[in-house]
């Protein structure tokens, strides 16, 4: 008995140690780079102190479209002709790239949490969307994005708008590839506007399953 209650005093003990940054649970950042043109700028951007996943408060998480089918997709939903770099679902000035993205990802605050896991008996990967203010947008969409692990980047494969059960109120995602170099990404954004001048795509929350 001695011997237990000494144990439960040291794991309090330990417990009361931990940032609470390692035990909060995490928010990622997405930045996408659409094309090549700005995809060195964004990795030097990306340093090693930028990949460290436990000491960001919201862990960065680069997705990379080349010439193939998502990046057109993703030309269309932000109104692009070009290459372009988007943080969090908000296009970024060039420009001062580097200072334009520490801005933005200072800033970032996210309105919906986005849990994701493997449901056992349905043999698939599910996600649930909740509010984390009193601030309810119904003009978004969640998406499903499919990656590969390359360099300090992810190469995006597919993006997708997984079903949703309003009964259960989960989305079914499927059998999504995840080893060693596969992952993906559930992420609520924002809708453009087509009736304003101004179109939000900000993005409102996300979690990233990242490779094993």
């Amino acid at each position: 008995m001695k011997r237990l209650f000494l144990l439960s005093v040291v794991l309090v003990v330990l417990a009361s140690c931990v940032p609470l940054a390692f035990l909060e649970e995490k928010h990622e950042f997405i930045v996408e780079v659409v094309g090549d043109k700005y995809l060195n700028d964004v990795k030097d951007w990306y340093q090693t102190s930028y990949s460290d996943y436990w000491v960001q408060e919201h862990p960065v998480v680069v997705l990379y479209y080349d010439g193939s089918g998502p990046y057109s997709e993703r030309q269309e939903f932000y109104s692009k002709e070009k290459d372009f770099v988007a943080a969090g679902g908000e296009i970024v000035d060039t420009n001062n790239l580097k200072n334009n993205l520490n801005k933005t990802w200072s800033s970032y605050t996210p309105i919906y949490d986005v849990d994701v896991w493997w449901q056992v008996d349905a043999d698939e990967w599910q996600a649930r969307v909740r509010s984390l203010s009193r601030l309810e947008l119904v003009d978004n969409k969640v998406f499903l994005m499919e990656f590969k692990k390359s360099d300090e980047y992810f190469l995006v494969q597919s993006i997708t708008e997984p079903s949703h059960d309003s009964e259960k109120d989960v989305y079914h995602l499927g059998r999504l590839k995840r080893d060693s170099i596969h992952g993906f990404a559930v992420f609520v954004q924002e809708v453009p506007s087509k009736i304003t001048l101004v179109s939000n795509t900000k993005i409102l929350g996300a979690e990233v399953v990242w490779p094993e």
